[in-house]
């Protein structure tokens, strides 16, 4: 009966060292590329290193993650957007999961955590200015 006990505990084991092997085979996130959807009324600057806005304006983009082979990553790979401070900058979902609507709450700057399958792999810096007086 130990011989059988230490059998499935050996083959149990390996299992978990092959599934190891195989999760470490994917390739991981590399790069953020974002599309602005919206066109504010006033002037925003959106890209994956700075965000720059002005408070009171909203702007629409799609956020689209990379491997580090240079593809897409899949659908099923969740992607998050979550600003340091609220009190500078929100960010919520917009149509889809890769769909994000980002508003200039109050001056200042900020940066923005990008979390992909909730573990954060970069930050954007954000500023937020007073809109222009005219």
């Amino acid at each position: 009966m130990k011989t059988r006990d230490l059998g499935s505990a050996a083959a149990l084991a390996i299992l978990g060292l092959l599934a190891a092997g195989l999760a470490g085979c994917a390739p991981g996130f590399d790069h953020l590329e974002i599309k602005i959807d919206t066109l504010p009324p006033l002037a925003v600057s959106v890209d994956p290193t700075n965000v720059e806005l002005p408070v009171g304006i909203a702007v629409g983009i799609t956020a689209t993650p990379f491997d580090t082979s240079g593809d897409k990553m899949d659908s099923d790979v969740v992607l998050n957007l979550v600003p340091k401070n609220q009190k500078v900058l929100a960010v919520e979902t917009s149509l889809d999961d890769r769909s994000f609507v980002l508003f200039g709450v109050g001056p200042g700057t900020t940066s923005i955590s990008v979390q992909v399958d909730h573990e954060s792999r970069t930050d954007i810096p954000a500023t937020v200015k007073l809109q222009p007086m005219e």
